[in-house]
């Protein structure tokens, strides 16, 4: 597991498609467990983009 000095406080600003933003709140509304694997790809896009944008 890789450990990320991200003591500090931050905004980080990422540009989201309605297809991320939709999944997301499918995800918020009905749960992870719920989702097909598409929906979870797309999840994993978003995080991917989270992180980049965390620690690029």
């Amino acid at each position: 597991m890789t450990l990320y000095d991200i003591s500090d406080p931050q905004q980080y600003i990422v540009t989201l498609t309605l297809e991320q933003r939709t999944a997301i709140l499918r995800t918020f509304d009905y749960g992870l467990r719920t989702m097909d694997a598409e929906t979870i790809e797309i999840l994993d896009a978003v995080i991917r983009e989270l992180k980049y944008a965390i620690h690029p």
